[in-house]
């Protein structure tokens, strides 16, 4: 800074922010580090900044599923991040979805997945599914696209026809970054899809019922006062 200020004819003296100043307000604007920061973190307040080995990572995975040859084709020839907003026949609440891929005979979404108990690739997948409720994600989004083309709404044009089934495409984040692949068949009538269908209808009728209730307000009902009893602290039993 000190060099700058004697290279510009402005005096040299005094603390960094001093000189910061001093140049600004001479009519200067050369690119100051603490300034550039600043501004950063403005930029992107709402991003998550990858450290140097997070980003290898996600190379490497987005590697494994680019180059295997299932995955290359379920990633071409369709519409990625379609949203889609329809409304609910039987509640007539507005329902919005985004399909990772959509394609004329399915719907991808790619999911990663974590295996530090070094279970069996398929079984590790399996429980991911079943803990993390992507199969009410698969009938959400198959039902979503199902309405889209019956309502004839915005988007739908690109999604031609239903599709047979729903596609995952599970990457794990660590090296070795496993792949597998999972295929879901509405028509299969299975005991899982029936039970996540069952689920998302609770979860829409549910939301119904509160945007009836209480509109744009909170979503909680008034607090009731509850009168305190000796059995609520069973502490006092032992003083």
């Amino acid at each position: 800074l000190k060099n700058y200020c004697r290279k510009v004819g402005v005096p040299v003296s005094g603390k960094k922010e001093e000189l910061v100043d001093r140049i600004k307000a001479a009519g200067h604007t050369p690119a100051i580090w603490d300034d550039l920061l600043v501004q950063h973190a403005i930029d992107n307040a709402d991003k998550v900044i990858l450290s140097p080995s997070d980003d290898d990572r996600l190379h490497e995975a987005a590697s494994v599923i680019v180059n295997d040859r299932t995955c290359q084709n379920l990633l071409k020839d369709g519409e990625p991040e379609l949203s889609v907003i329809v409304r609910d026949p039987q509640t007539g609440v507005l329902i919005k979805g985004r399909i990772d891929y959509a394609k004329p005979l399915t719907n991808v979404d790619i999911k990663t997945f974590t295996n530090s108990r070094e279970k069996p690739i398929r079984r590790a997948v399996m429980d991911e599914i079943h803990h993390r409720g992507y199969l009410g994600q698969a009938v959400m989004y198959h039902g979503l696209r199902q309405l889209a083309i019956e309502q004839g709404v915005q988007g739908a044009k690109h999604l031609r026809g239903m599709p047979e089934c729903f596609t995952f495409i599970f990457i794990e984040s660590e090296r070795p970054h496993h792949l597998e692949v999972v295929e879901i068949h509405p028509d299969d009538k299975t005991v899982h899809w029936s039970e996540a269908v069952a689920q998302v209808r609770a979860a829409i009728d549910l939301c119904a019922e509160c945007v009836q209730r209480w509109g744009n307000n909170p979503w909680r009902p008034a607090a009731k006062p509850h009168l305190l009893e000796d059995r609520d602290i069973p502490q006092l039993a032992f003083t």
